[in-house]
């Protein structure tokens, strides 16, 4: 059975990349869920680079097609990519990979139906069983995986996303907080131990 690590990368989303590079990462994920305005947006999405290779996209047409066939969704445009994100936003924090990268955008938070998977453990197990599951079948191998955890992280901020819609009753949640426990599930199902942390964080 091939072995796995991760990293779970901090600081400006530039630099993660970089020592993502540094490290010798194999694959990278800056994980998000997505947000609308519109509380019916209901599809899903995963931003490659501008400059992404046929890896990254079919790791990214094959990660959205799992997810909107466990879901129930649609996937985004004809096969889920978004190339170079929309309007430019997220590719920034994928471009500066020398690995195959992705940015999953699996669910909406701000959709009432989404942010019930969102907020249960079960539908963020699924998730991070599917993106374990992806890693695994493009990557198989082994090697360093690296993980960026959407908003969190970034140097004198507290940014964590998204509010994840809530019903009466409901805790606050964000974005950042659920996109934390999806990645360290999928690290876990990985079977990475011990978990390396890099630029230093807990």
């Amino acid at each position: 059975m091939s072995t796995y690590r991760v990293n779970f990368y901090t600081g400006a989303y530039r630099d993660r990349q970089q020592q993502a590079n540094e490290d010798r990462a194999v694959c990278f994920v800056a994980h998000h869920l997505n947000a609308a305005d519109d509380p019916s947006a209901d599809y899903t999405l995963c931003v490659v680079g501008l400059n992404a290779g046929p890896i990254s996209r079919a790791w990214a047409q094959s990660y959205t097609a799992e997810v909107a066939g466990a879901f129930g969704v649609r996937q985004w445009g004809d096969d889920g990519v978004c190339v170079g994100g929309m309007n430019g936003r997220g590719n920034s924090q994928i471009y500066y990979t020398r690995m195959p990268a992705i940015l999953p955008e699996p669910l909406f938070c701000s959709n009432p139906e989404h942010a019930a998977i969102i907020r249960s453990e079960t539908g963020r197990q699924r998730l991070a069983e599917i993106l374990a599951a992806s890693i695994r079948q493009f990557f198989p191998d082994g090697g360093l995986v690296a993980f960026s955890i959407g908003h969190r992280g970034k140097p004198n901020s507290n940014d964590a996303g998204a509010l994840i819609f809530a019903q009466p009753g409901e805790p606050v949640m964000y974005e950042a907080d659920a996109t934390e426990d999806i990645l360290r599930r999928a690290a876990n199902l990985l079977k990475i131990f011990p978990e390396v942390q890099a630029n230093g964080t807990n």
